[in-house]
């Protein structure tokens, strides 16, 4: 597995330590974090991943919107997945 770099800076080494970012409300929060742009391609780690879900857990005015959005967002690419899929 090549290095990756998480966009806070820290350098993945292992599989398990390299998560996807393809929560939209994940990738929000690690953009504000770290000030930058972060891409769907992006790997985030753990302690990032725990970050976000410490804050939304914290912050329970905003925990149901972003359960919601983060719900939402799992359908719609799983029906992309499905469209493309009957389209072949």
């Amino acid at each position: 597995m090549p290095h990756y770099r998480c966009p806070c800076g820290s350098l993945l080494k292992s599989v398990s330590s390299a998560r996807s970012l393809r929560l939209p409300c994940l990738r929000l929060f690690i953009s504000i974090k770290t000030m930058e742009v972060v891409t769907r391609e992006a790997k985030v780690s753990d302690s990032c991943r725990a970050a976000y879900y410490g804050w939304k857990k914290n912050n329970s005015e905003f925990g149901g919107i972003l359960s919601r959005i983060e719900k939402e967002s799992l359908v719609d690419v799983e029906s992309d997945a499905y469209e493309s899929s009957v389209n072949e």
